[in-house]
């Protein structure tokens, strides 16, 4: 399992942040450092070896920095809103969270012109976090981790 998901971010993905990075360079060099970090935490998230489980919130963190990405190339498309309780210590799949997330936003943002906000909420007392994913204001899907 861990090959498949070491490598799990796609090339496109990487290489339109980049391009991204580039364009905003003049226009907004503080957005563009704040893209780089966000890609150099996405990136570092990745690189562990051997790591099939992660704490739930270095997932959501590593959700966090991917969705700003996104949020960037698709703006004002796209919307993370956290609230994480720093309790929470369960563990979880890495990229479990991520892969559903990124199956969500690749179908409404190559079908649709629809808003996306990705709601998380963390309960410690369950151990568990909760995704709510609304679509141009009405709630969709929900999905619980883990």
């Amino acid at each position: 399992m861990g090959d498949f998901f070491k490598t799990y971010l796609k090339q496109h993905f990487i290489y339109n942040a980049l391009n991204c990075a580039i364009s905003l360079c003049r226009k907004n060099p503080e957005e563009a450092s704040e893209l780089l970090i966000c890609l150099s935490e996405c990136l570092h998230y990745t690189s562990f070896p051997n790591k099939d489980f992660v704490l739930l919130r270095e997932e959501i963190e590593f959700i966090n920095s991917y969705l700003y990405v996104q949020s960037v190339r698709f703006s004002p498309r796209i919307e993370l809103i956290c609230d994480i309780d720093k309790e929470i210590n369960c563990n979880i799949i890495r990229f479990s969270m991520h892969k559903y997330i990124d199956d969500i936003l690749e179908n409404i943002l190559k079908n649709t012109n629809d808003n996306i906000i990705f709601k998380i909420n963390t309960d410690h007392k369950q151990q568990k976090a909760v995704v709510e994913t609304l679509i141009n204001g009405e709630c969709k899907y929900v999905k619980e981790f883990p």
